[in-house]
């Protein structure tokens, strides 16, 4: 059947004689369109053009093969139905001609070029593209041999970046940052050329040369989109306040900020809107006890945000003026720009030992394709050619272009025969170094639906891929928070997704109970209990949204299933089915940390998942194992690998005979261990068993490392995992075809190794051993195929696109990963390099202006790109969406009073996105809109604990006329059977005797009544000793303190007061700390290191404390944060005196860390009944010796008051210090005589 075409898709097609940008909105049927046009070109009745004249370039191999068959076929189903002889010749030539043809990569273009006209540049034509991790061990390598000369030749400015950059006295960092500015640079044409620039920062000594910098500008255009989202909102509050039954006494204040906004707004250099921004906000009056509470409310949240987004602005970005941040640049120059030249030196040496090798990698092909193509003066030789032979490009995924592969394909293109298609909303590869401005800047200059014009854009707003209630989703989210400066793209009517499918309605035929085909989009709430609030583990959290996205899963395919429309029914008329596992998704923004979580809590719940990938291959068992017996051949003196393989198949050592192995040799290391067990026989405790095992296991090792002298790595992994039977042992465990296909990847591998410059076992462990750290990961092997019925679980990056007919988003609630903002040094294309301003002399960092708005360019980036990263999620759905997040149960009531107020705003947006970074409190304020144009459902799901004790929720949100609530309240421990409680009762056949106590047998047939007694007894079996099952392996002191200290009364939140009322700032990041938790550190830190003969006055102890800053040995912040005074009673008290007696005589222990194990019973009640032991780590802030055994001193820096002080601390930590004792009594075997509390707040030493 022909394929109807939009009026857009056909102008597509027949665009002919000029450069054309195609906007494809997602599900917009771009690779169909660009096809079509394909075959009209080469079947094209006046000018035919031949496949091997145009040039297709996609973003993956497997996009270029797609496009390939597709090609193929439609060329084959065109020939089917042709009766003109010369067009069937003409077909048949274009499909002769396409095997060749150009269809390919920007990669694979590149070196086909390079293969073509290698002798224009001097390149050997031999060259071979080098392995990833060959290059990344070949990197390291050349970064160490720069390093080090850099430390011979002791330049001063070199030394000073050294000394004030790196942290903790370490170089392990400069290798990573040489590293990571060249792969930086490489996305630049002119690698060499960016870099040289980068110092150009460095040279600038005026005002007017600051002025003009890009950065200023930058920061200027930043401030200012903030303010003008502060304007708008302000303007809507005040008409609002002002109006009959507002606010009037809020609004003069309201319009006094309002004035000063505008004021800052109008600013037009550097200095000025500094000099703007120092806002002194007057105090709000108290509002009428009748005023509209809600009204009140959104008020004052609007302006506390604004009041902390200025006062971020004025501290920090702007906080230095004009001349102060000239002076800071001049004294940064010398060591940014020896920096920069150690990069440069870096990139000069990495070249000159690729070239010994004769080969290239990837960003090296495209820089040489450059230079055959382009020169200073204009187009070479090579590139007119390859202009007169192409007549058309194509360019799939534009978007994810960079300059580099811009400025290669416009050189072979006449200026009006590129076809270019892609959509900025789906521009999600920025870590690649994609940059989408090269897609804005034509999307903003090309002419719109001109077809006359040079330079032409038409827009595909047709989604052929969704219901059109998921696209309304789609539009109503983004409307409010996808713009211009961030995102990219302004969302408005022209880039809103129009539906273009039509669905055929839902019949229900049979008696079958369904649900409705489509139906709401859904939020899934999971209000997490408040017990596991605090210090809870990410992984705890994902579990209960996986819990409940499991629950979901059985409704979707349960008694009444979701229907979905499956095309290839009814012989390719399509029709309506129920919906099965395989048409389900679960997609997260990092698979690699969250995907193994839902895996396993949806198997564990009867519900088939596969978690694919990038990552996770280097970890698995099977691998594990390997390369541990790969490390002991090549070298047995290392002793995780050795106690790895002793504990492996290949020798089967259990825990106590390892221990054992080891205790016979306490003062070697693990081979020796090994090796002379066999010389204590005869001794108490040897075991002839384990002997005989280590003696095979030596033979083994022994006969492989003979091996791996002359045998090929591949060979030898070969051998080890097939002669051995390892791979018998691998497919015998659970998910036994995975392990297999991960051996023979292994293998594989190093095959590939092979083929490199790099020989022999100990450099293949080298380059495994680099692979690993720079993340270089395939991931585990896929063995799964597209109609295994099983939910599937990946990447949002990995889906993109695919569609799904129903697709889950999790993890909506996390925050966007920032931690480049936070990097000691920063890149950016436009800024160069970014650096802290370091005085070595005064031992003092800050963080320098252009670090600071760097940091911001790179968080604005970030957080545009989040907003593509979710366009994508949400736009692979077909028939059902499903968002899934997690929220406290403390923050639930606020976060649904912020997002109901944030659905009733009008303007702002660019402010709102900048605060809040995660999906949820973008996407969540569309369900509280009084009126949308999708059908959208809230459901919240609360989880209680085990005991029964279910949290009831008192007041839902009101969703508006369109929206529709759902509330379930379900118990953690109980939420399986809420969804499957129904599968015992559908298992009972039709007919069958059911007795009361669900005895589904006949009581007259004794045969049946004994089976089921056998089985009954079977499966109601219950494990004597299942509580050893749930205990933990490890406690740390900690854990067990909180246990019994009520929230809030915690050390972290009740600390000593300072008399600073405002703590001061980190000085190395913008990151704000619980001072309270950090002021406690401070004075522990210094009782760490407080030297006891320091006189017992002020004076002295404020000189002491300023001498451990100087030295680098405490942070600067540190001394702001604690009060003389409280030093000077403690070496005043009689405990001060006891503990320097035995510091002076070197008798005292500070900071003693241990590690032991106790009885389960010993560490909490609930395990009374167990005797296993719990090993329990702690560190003991100082204890001391006196003649009759040890005492040991805890300091608390709790805020208490001194009447109860005594009782309040001991109730608190009385538990916490006798583990102590009773620990560092069986590490030393010496008595504790005391334990005592030192409370900081009352200058008091307390007695257990």
């Amino acid at each position: 059947m022909a394929r109807t075409w939009t009026d857009e898709q056909k102008r597509v097609i027949a665009q002919n004689n000029s450069n054309l940008l195609v906007s494809a909105a997602a599900g917009s049927g771009k690779t169909a369109v660009m096809v079509e046009r394909i075959i009209q070109r080469i079947l094209d009745e006046k000018h035919p053009v031949d496949i091997d004249r145009i040039v297709v370039v996609t973003f993956t191999k497997a996009a270029a093969a797609q496009m390939k068959e597709r090609i193929a076929a439609a060329l084959s189903s065109v020939m089917l139905s042709e009766k003109n002889e010369k067009r069937v010749v003409l077909i048949r030539r274009q499909l002769a001609l396409l095997e060749n043809a150009v269809i390919c990569t920007i990669d694979s273009f590149c070196n086909y070029i390079l293969r073509n006209y290698f002798n224009t540049i001097d390149l050997d034509p031999s060259y071979r593209i080098g392995d990833e991790g060959e290059l990344k061990l070949l990197m390291s390598d050349v970064a160490d041999e720069v390093i080090e000369e850099a430390y011979s030749c002791g330049d001063k400015a070199f030394l000073e970046f050294v000394d004030g950059q790196l942290p903790a006295k370490s170089d392990k960092r400069l290798s990573e940052w040489i590293i990571s500015l060249y792969t930086f640079s490489q996305s630049h044409p002119y690698p060499e050329e960016w870099l040289l620039q980068c110092k150009k920062w460095y040279d600038i000594t005026t005002e007017d040369e600051f002025e003009n910098s890009e950065v200023v500008k930058f920061t200027k255009e930043h401030v200012k989109n903030l303010l003008k989202a502060a304007i708008d909102e302000y303007k809507d509050v005040i008409e609002q306040l002002a109006d009959v039954g507002g606010i009037d006494k809020y609004v003069p204040v309201f319009r006094n900020d309002l004035s000063l906004f505008e004021a800052a707004y109008a600013a037009d250099s550097y200095g000025s809107l500094r000099e703007k921004l120092q806002i002194k906000f007057e105090r709000l009056a108290n509002a009428p006890k009748d005023a509209d509470e809600e009204l009140k409310e959104r008020a004052k949240e609007l302006r506390d945000r604004q009041k902390k987004i200025v006062g971020k602005l004025s501290d920090e970005l702007l906080e230095w003026s004009v001349e102060d941040n000239l002076a800071m640049i001049e004294s940064m120059a010398p060591s940014a720009k020896a920096f920069i030249d150690l990069v440069l030196a870096f990139e000069k040496r990495y070249s000159e030992r690729k070239n010994e090798d004769n080969i290239l990698s990837f960003s090296d092909v495209e820089h040489l394709a450059l230079r055959v193509l382009r020169r200073e003066d204009g187009f070479t030789p090579a590139a007119c050619e390859l202009q007169s032979l192409y007549e058309e490009i194509y360019i799939d995924e534009y978007q994810d272009s960079n300059m580099v592969q811009e400025l290669i394909l416009t050189a072979i293109s006449r200026g009006n025969n590129i076809f270019m298609v892609g959509d900025i909303k789906q521009s999600i590869y920025s870590f690649r170094q994609a940059d989408p401005g090269i897609f804005l800047e034509k999307y903003r200059t090309y002419e719109e639906n001109n077809p006359q014009a040079d330079n032409v854009l038409i827009c595909l707003h047709n989604n052929f891929r969704s219901r059109a209630n998921i696209l309304y989703a789609v539009n109503d989210i983004f409307r409010d928070i996808m713009h211009a400066g961030l995102g990219g793209v302004e969302y408005d009517t022209d880039a809103m997704l129009v539906p273009g499918k039509v669905f055929q309605p839902f019949e229900n035929q049979g008696a079958e109970p369904v649900t409705p085909k489509g139906g709401s989009v859904e939020l899934l709430l999971c209000r997490i209990p408040k017990d596991d609030e605090e210090e809870q583990e990410e992984k705890e959290k994902r579990e209960y949204e996986a819990e409940a996205v499991a629950g979901r899963i059985r409704e979707l395919t349960g008694d009444k299933p979701q229907m979905i429309w499956d095309d290839s029914l009814n012989n390719g008329d399509g029709g309506y089915r129920a919906a099965y596992y395989r048409d389900i998704v679960i997609l997260l923004r990092s698979a690699n940390s969250a995907g193994h979580v839902y895996a396993e809590v949806l198997n564990n719940a009867g519900i088939p998942a596969v978690c694919s990938t990038a990552y996770g291959y280097f970890g698995a068992p099977e691998i594990v194992e390997i390369l541990n017996m790969l490390r002991v051949i090549d070298n047995p003196r290392q002793d995780i690998a050795l106690a790895g393989a002793l504990r492996s198949y290949f020798c089967y050592l259990t825990a106590q005979e390892l221990a054992a192995l080891k205790n016979s040799s306490k003062d070697t290391d693990l081979y020796t261990a090994v090796i002379e067990y066999r010389s204590h026989e005869g001794e108490e405790g040897f075991d002839t068993e384990l002997s005989v095992k280590i003696d095979k296991f030596l033979d083994f090792v022994d006969a492989y490392r003979k091996k791996a002298s002359y045998m090929p790595i591949h060979e030898l992994i070969k051998d080890l995992i097939y002669d051995t039977e390892y791979i018998v042992y691998a497919a015998s465990k659970k998910n036994g075809k995975r392990r297999m296909a991960n051996l023979d990847m292994l293998v594989n591998k190093a095959a590939e190794y092979e083929n490199t410059s790099l020989h022999g076992l100990f450099n293949f462990l080298r380059y495994i051993d680099k692979l690993q750290k720079y993340e270089v990961d395939m991931g585990e092997a896929d063995t799964m195929s597209e109609n295994d019925d099983v939910v599937r679980i990946m990447s949002i990056h990995k889906s993109k696109g695919l569609e799904f007919p129903i697709v889950f988003v999790p993890d909506m609630d996390k925050k966007y990963n920032l931690q480049d903002t936070t990097e000691r040094v920063n890149f950016h294309v436009k800024f160069g390099v970014g650096l802290d301003m370091v005085d070595t002399s005064l031992r003092l960092r800050k963080k320098s202006f252009q670090k600071r708005a760097m940091a911001e360019g790179i968080r604005l980036n970030s957080i545009g790109e989040e907003l593509r990263v979710l366009y994508v999620a949400l736009t692979r759905a077909v028939e059902k969406l499903i968002l899934v997040g997690g929220i406290a149960d403390s923050k639930y009531d606020s976060s649904m009073e912020r997002w109901e107020r944030r659905a009733q705003t009008h303007g702002g947006d660019y402010g709102y996105v900048y605060t809040y970074s995660n999906y949820l409190d973008l996407a969540a304020p569309v369900f509280f809109k009084s009126v949308t144009s999708a059908v959208l459902e809230l459901r919240t799901v609360t989880f209680g604990r085990g005991d029964g004790n279910v949290d009831s929720l008192d007041k839902m949100p009101e969703t508006g006329t369109q929206g529709m609530d759902s509330h379930d309240v379900v118990t953690r421990d109980t939420l399986y059977e809420v969804y499957t409680g129904s599968e015992a009762q559908d298992g009972v056949a039709s007919g069958s005797n059911s007795s009361d106590d669900g005895n589904d047998v006949d009581k007259n047939d004794d045969g049946n009544r004994e089976l089921a007694d056998i089985f009954r007894s079977r499966f109601d079996y219950q494990y004597p000793h299942e509580l050893s099952t749930h205990l933990p392996g490890k406690f740390s002191v900690s854990e067990l303190k909180h246990r019994d200290i009520d929230e809030s009364q915690d050390e972290a939140v009740h600390i000593v007061q300072s008399e600073r009322k405002k703590p001061v700032p980190e000085a190395d990041g913008d990151t704000k700390k619980n001072m309270g938790a950090e002021r406690g550190n401070a004075y522990h830190k210094i009782f760490e290191l407080l030297d006891y003969n320091v006189n017992p006055d002020e004076d002295s102890v404020r000189e002491f404390i300023h001498g451990l800053v100087l030295s680098g040995r405490m942070d600067a912040e540190y001394e702001k944060l604690v009060r003389a005074g409280k030093y000077v009673a403690f070496l005043n008290s009689r405990l001060g005196q006891r503990m320097k007696k035995a510091a002076l005589s070197g008798r005292m222990y500070r900071e003693r860390q241990f590690i032991t194990g106790f009885p389960a019973n010993r560490i909490r009640q609930e395990y009374e009944a167990c005797d296993d032991i719990i090993m329990v780590q702690g560190i003991i802030d100082c204890c001391f010796e006196e003649e009759d055994g040890y005492v040991i001193v805890d300091y608390k820096t709790d805020h208490v008051e001194p009447d109860n002080a005594e009782k309040i601390l001991k109730k608190r930590y009385t538990e916490q210090l006798r583990l102590y004792a009773d620990a560092l009594e069986q590490i030393s075997d010496v008595k504790v005589k005391e334990c005592i509390i030192y409370s900081v707040s009352v200058n008091r030493e307390i007695k257990l």
